[in-house]
């Protein structure tokens, strides 16, 4: 590995070789983007956190970019790689964790960027099978306490290969060359296990004995039923829930693996000509994938089936206009299709029960299909003129990209208690009982202006000065005009439906240095500062449509409709579900009360997240490819989205008195002051009541109310930041005796007020304990490892030497390569079911 004396940019490359290693290709899903975790400053994926390539340099991981061949190769909703390139196919992978270049762009975190092999003046071809199955696997600790328990009757099921060959060449010598690969996967497993509570079959039999109605019993029919009775009861009222009789419900522990299966075709084909100072090149790239994924990770009834289809045409043409001057074209057309589509038609409502089912959601999942069409064009041209290598360049992206999603469109009815369900009242925790109705439908076209300049100067024989500057505009997506039709609602000083405002200022500057002390290419000192913009991706706005299209309901707004539902009239709210529950029939608002009272999104103006990086590193020569490199790195995330419920304020923002808190009966006082606070002011702020014009409602957590919105006014605000400090070391030895060895330690540290965007885990909640104050939550950060250790090696088998041709092919070639990787656990806060607050959250 060389020395870099000319470049501040921290790359890791990754050649053909590397494609062997288990990190890459022999992971699960084959992916070489699995290869940057060997990297310093990038951790593997924490739990609870979403998004592809893991967290780099402290940032989100859905903010890295992804290329192959150079064109654009992100999903717009929600972030991410939409391409699978075949692990053969490859011929580079390169990722740049800091972009001080001002040619990287689109998003502040890694650059993942993979280049396929070409032909060469040699007819070459390889096959490949790549196999793993439950046999070569270890145990996890649920599986293993699971079949100590005797819950699980052996290793779940798990059997993934992957068949594949690739065979290139030329047409016309020098000139036409031709590369192709196909891989085609075949997986079937059982899963990641889920450890949770249910019903044991008395228990079960129990509460179908008490079911209050034909729709309970009925959701019952799908209830996972528990082997033994180790987890002890749950009380319910038997005869209504006002009863003075209870029973008890017998639950144990279960452990569920939910099947998942996979049938992909992969394909590349390549080709390469040259004319004279031109290279022509053209990339086709197909995907034909079927999935059928676990939903809620209860019952197989309710898994998913997901198509995916992509396709991807890329045209290059490098001209050497002269031994100065390069261009660079780069034109792409590419289309990815994805469904993830429900077993049922007519599919039940989604049910989780705190004390009976440990949280764990019983039901089907939400249909959802996009469509992403990208056309892109870039151009670069790089100049050498004395001392300054000049590197000038735009880029253009247009997308057309439809969409459908509905979230909560099976309604989501949380009960806090088995007694609540089987009664069937208002579930015991309304806030979290929602359902969407309406269009699910979104328009995502979308452009993409960028332009950027950068001077390698060399500034004498030792010091090289990067120079570079970035701008790039997003203009918004379509589908978010949409917000206007609910004009109606505004409320002039305190809240307006337009249509967002696009982000214009998205200048990054970049600068770094490359000095070489002893002037022989064996050691160099680098350093820089960077400013980069992240995307503000689609699923922000694609699922805050207007209530005109679109309303979430919760039990308060479905009250407000006409006509409104008929469990709103009956006592304690009593046969919720056998009337309908949420409503699932959109009933467009008529006038202003009921626009408001149905509003349940706000999209902001856009602004992009931002990210400040700075770094200095030591790098030395240790011997022939042997170098050893100690690095500083620093990021500093600012305007980072954050999901808000806007309308909604806690008790303490409103200035209520805590009230006292005690952990021993001992402690409990026999007698307070009259003057001691009382919970009595707490369920006034909560409890929002209407009231006639023109009297003013009582004030409550809900700051709107009093001009009528009745549901959480969800808003994804750019309040988010984060800070991350690292120290690295990294060992590099490359072909030496046919050892190739890689090791390094990374000591981190981050902190942040937010991480994760959306419900996609309960262990790192999409909003903090009170978003109107989020410098409370200021702390270590759910991406907080501070020690992660990396080691890879590859060993090239020598060649024996034989006269036999047979022989030098079957023994010939062979490598052998490991990989370790080792990391510090991630911080997790423990939660507790109560608004302890009163902001209803």
């Amino acid at each position: 590995m060389e020395v870099q004396t000319t470049s501040s940019s921290l790359n890791n490359s990754f050649d053909a070789r590397s494609v062997d290693l288990p990190s890459g290709a022999g992971t699960l899903n084959g992916s070489l983007l699995n290869l940057a975790v060997l990297a310093p400053n990038v951790i593997a994926q924490p739990g609870g956190v979403t998004g592809i390539g893991g967290s780099v340099g402290g940032t989100r991981p859905r903010d890295n970019n992804f290329t192959v061949d150079g064109v654009d190769d992100n999903n717009l909703g929600v972030t991410g790689n939409n391409s699978t390139v075949i692990p053969d196919a490859v011929a580079e992978f390169n990722l740049t964790t800091n972009q001080f270049s001002a040619e990287y762009g689109h998003s502040a975190g890694g650059q993942f960027s993979l280049v396929t092999k070409t032909g060469t003046n040699n007819w070459h071809g390889s096959g490949e099978w790549y196999n793993q199955n439950r046999d070569y696997n270890s145990l996890d600790n649920l599986t293993k306490g699971a079949i100590i328990a005797k819950t699980l009757p052996g290793q779940p099921a798990f059997d993934n290969n992957r068949f594949g060959g690739t065979v290139g060449g030329p047409i016309i010598k020098n000139k036409l060359f031709v590369f192709g690969a196909y891989e085609y996967t075949y997986l079937h497993g059982q899963g990641s296990p889920t450890a949770f509570t249910a019903p044991t079959a008395a228990g079960l039999a129990t509460l179908q004995a008490n079911a209050a109605d034909s729709a309970v019993s009925a959701l019952l029919k799908n209830f996972p039923i528990a082997p033994a009775n180790d987890a002890g009861t749950v009380a319910i009222h038997t005869g209504g829930i006002n009863s003075a009789t209870t029973t008890n419900v017998d639950i144990g522990n279960i452990t569920i693996f939910s099947p998942v299966f996979q049938r992909e075709h992969d394909a590349v084909v390549n080709a390469d000509y040259t004319m004279g100072r031109h290279q022509f090149g053209a990339r086709f790239l197909i995907n034909q994938e079927n999935f059928i994924l676990p939903v809620n990770s209860t019952q197989a009834i309710f898994n998913q089936a997901e198509p995916i289809h992509n396709r991807k045409v890329a045209l290059t043409d490098a001209w050497t206009i002269s031994g100065t001057l390069v261009n660079d074209l780069r034109l792409q057309y590419s289309f990815f299709g994805e469904q993830t589509i429900n077993p049922c038609t007519a599919c039940p409502q989604d049910i989780t029960i705190n004390d009976l089912l440990g949280g764990v959601t019983v039901g089907p999942g939400d249909f959802t299909s996009q469509k992403q069409n990208t056309y892109q064009i870039s151009d670069t041209f790089s100049w050498s003129r004395g001392k300054h290598t000049f590197k000038f360049g735009g880029q253009y992206n247009h997308f057309i990209y439809p969409q459908f999603f509905l979230p909560r469109s099976n309604s989501d009815n949380q009960y806090n208690t088995a007694d609540a369900f089987i009664n069937d009242v208002l579930p015991d925790n309304p806030g979290r009982t929602l359902r969407n109705a309406g269009t699910g439908s979104f328009l995502g076209t979308q452009s993409l202006f960028a332009g950027f300049v950068q001077d390698d100067f060399k500034f004498s024989p030792r010091l090289t000065v990067n120079l570079g500057l970035r701008y790039e505009y997003w203009t918004n997506p379509v589908g978010s005009s949409t917000q206007t039709l609910n004009a109606i609602s505004n409320v002039p000083g305190v809240i307006t439906f337009g249509n967002p405002k696009t982000d214009k200022n998205n200048f990054g500057p970049r600068v770094g240095f490359a000095y070489d002390p002893t002037g022989r290419g064996k050691m160099s000192i680098r350093g820089g500062f960077g400013m980069a913009y992240d995307v503000k991706f689609q699923n922000f706005a694609s699922i805050t449509l207007p209530p005109q299209l679109q309303s979430e309901l919760d039990p308060n707004s479905a009250c407000t409709l006409t006509p409104q539902p008929g469990w709103c009239t009956t006592p304690n709210n009593a046969g919720f579900l056998q009337l309908g529950g949420l409503p699932q029939t959109y009933i467009p608002p008529t006038g202003q009360a009921e626009a408001r009272a149905l509003t349940t999104a706000f999209i902001d103006d856009t602004v992009m997240p931002k990210i400040l990086t700075w770094s200095l590193s030591v790098q030395r020569e240790l011997g022939r490819n042997t170098t050893v490199e100690v690095r500083y790195l620093g990021t500093r995330g600012l305007s980072l989205p954050v999901q808000d419920r806007r309308n909604f304020h806690s008790g303490f923002d409103a200035g209520l008195a805590a009230l006292p808190e005690y952990f021993r009966v001992q402690d409990v006082p026999a007698t307070v002051s009259a003057s001691a606070p009382t919970r009595a002011p707490w369920d006034a702020f909560t409890t929002c009541t209407p009231v006639a014009p023109p009297a003013t409602p009582a004030p409550c957590n809900n700051i709107y109310f009093p001009f009528g919105f009745q549901a959480n006014v969800t808003s994804d605000p750019p309040f988010g930041s984060s800070i991350y400090h690292a120290g690295s070391i990294n060992f590099t030895q490359r072909a030496r005796h046919g050892l190739t060895f890689n090791a390094n330690y990374t000591y981190s540290h981050t902190l942040d007020n937010s991480t994760n965007e959306f419900f996609t885990s309960l262990l790192n909640p999409r909003r903090g304990q009170d978003t109107q104050q989020i410098h409370e939550d200021w702390g270590n950060s759910d991406l907080d490892v501070r020690h992660k250790a990396a080691l890879s090696w590859s060993y090239q088998v020598p060649n024996i030497k034989s006269d036999s041709r047979w022989a030098k092919t079957l023994v010939n070639g062979f490598s052998i390569g490991s990989v370790f990787l080792a990391q510090t656990g991630q911080p997790v806060t423990l939660q507790s079911a109560s608004d302890s607050n009163g902001n209803g959250d």
